[in-house]
């Protein structure tokens, strides 16, 4: 069974044009811009999501300019 993976970080380092070790605007500030709360931007940047809010996922993939395909992907190499 493949699990479900996001892309969220790789995708914010695109819009802010940030490599690996750059840092990112904090949690706080992310969740302020987007319009979502600063535990889901948290739960998102550590892959603990279980569940998807369709406001939340309108809010990101409009925040970050992308589809829902590029936020989320099945990760096959992790199955179990």
């Amino acid at each position: 069974m493949a699990v479900l993976k996001n892309n969220f970080e790789d995708l914010l380092r695109q819009k802010f044009g940030v490599q690996s070790k750059g840092r990112l605007p904090t949690q706080q500030e992310l969740a302020r811009e987007i319009g979502i709360s600063q535990t889901t931007v948290s739960r998102w940047l550590n892959q603990k999501i279980d569940r998807f809010d369709t406001s939340t996922l309108e809010k990101m993939c409009t925040y970050l300019d992308c589809n829902v395909g590029d936020l989320v992907y099945l990760d096959f190499d992790e199955a179990s």
